[in-house]
């Protein structure tokens, strides 16, 4: 099975499956595989529990002044929380990175 080999930001061909960065404009990741964007899903949910994890501790304590402020602080992490894991879906599932097998031309 052959892979398409293009940089999804610039299109120069051949960048490699998993490169670190592109050649030519020096994106970063410009042809993620599949084991990195399931490594990137799993980070950006774990970075999610702990932004819920902390934004429990700063609700409780913003709770304490007034109550207002603690409903404030814990829709802050929760939208903060829901775009990260939104992000991370977007990432491991972008339609425009390469899946399917390369054209022969």
């Amino acid at each position: 099975m052959f892979v398409d080999s293009e940089c999804k930001f610039c299109g120069y061909r051949p960048c490699s499956v998993d490169a670190a960065i592109c050649p030519r404009c020096g994106h970063a990741a410009p042809n993620p595989g599949i084991r990195s964007r399931v490594s990137g899903f799993v980070n950006e949910v774990i970075s999610a529990a702990s932004f819920l994890f902390i934004g429990a501790i700063f609700t409780a304590m913003a709770f304490a002044l007034h109550p207002i402020a603690g409903i404030a602080v814990a829709a802050v992490f929760l939208l903060w929380s829901a775009w990260t894991v939104a992000r991370a879906l977007w990432y491991a599932c972008d339609p425009t990175m390469s899946l399917l097998p390369a054209k022969r031309t």
